[in-house]
């Protein structure tokens, strides 16, 4: 189902119908607040607007009988772009997010509805894009998307962590860490069991006053000690 306005080249009423380029205060709203330009058949620009112009960083003269494929980005596969032209060339209108490539190689975000607009026989004659940008909107979603998964991330390391030392904390064997600076963080009750050390004695002290204290254990009789050593 087609809607017409006759303000507004749009796609159409069932059947098509022509319709006027460029007249009415509410196609120069249009013009005014979104990016709008119009293609042949073979999809090439004959018209852009200055928000097209201003966005893209392509000159007018630059656009003007290039394809649109001048502004696309690599982000959308082919895939995409064969649905979008299967919904227009069938007379439907197509509505969709797309990533294009500015002039500079920066990227930008628009909300996209291309209509056919069709003759007074109901023949597909050229195609109206109007755009608007969401640039700002797509990059806050990131940003919030990026922040979940973050925080997804580290609480999934936060569980493992949790479940490791529970693990170690249970072992029947000695374990001890250390973070990059060659400070003890951790040592499991086995350790400390076996070596009669303390871990106020060694906790975020350096693996020398640990490698010290087990010496000296062992010059006093310690048995013999299995431990591992994780460096971080």
């Amino acid at each position: 189902m087609a809607l017409y306005h006759p303000a507004i080249p749009t796609v159409l009423t069932d059947p098509p119908r022509a319709l006027p380029i460029e007249s009415g205060p509410l196609w120069q709203a249009i013009n005014q607040h979104s990016l709008v330009s119009m293609a042949d058949l073979a999809g090439r620009i004959t018209y852009v607007n200055d928000n097209f112009v201003n966005l893209s960083g392509y000159s007018r003269e630059e656009l003007i009988g290039q394809n649109h494929r001048i502004v696309k980005s690599t982000v959308q596969n082919t895939t995409f772009w064969v649905g979008m032209w299967k919904t227009i060339s069938s007379g439907q209108v197509w509505r969709g997010d797309v990533c294009n490539r500015a002039r500079d190689g920066s990227l930008y975000w628009v909300n996209s509805q291309i209509s056919p607009v069709c003759d007074a026989h109901g023949r597909i004659e050229k195609y109206l894009s109007i755009r608007t940008d969401i640039s700002a909107l797509k990059m806050a979603t990131v940003e919030l998307e990026l922040t979940q998964a973050l925080q997804a991330a580290n609480e999934a390391l936060t569980l493992s962590k949790f479940y490791l030392r529970a693990i170690l904390d249970l072992s029947p064997d000695g374990f001890v860490s250390f973070d990059a600076d060659r400070r003890v963080k951790y040592a499991n009750p086995a350790l400390t069991r076996m070596t009669q050390i303390r871990l106020d004695q060694i906790i975020d002290r350096d693996e020398q006053v640990l490698a010290e204290l087990l010496a000296s254990q062992c010059s006093a009789g310690c048995p013999s000690l299995t431990f591992e050593a994780m460096r971080c």
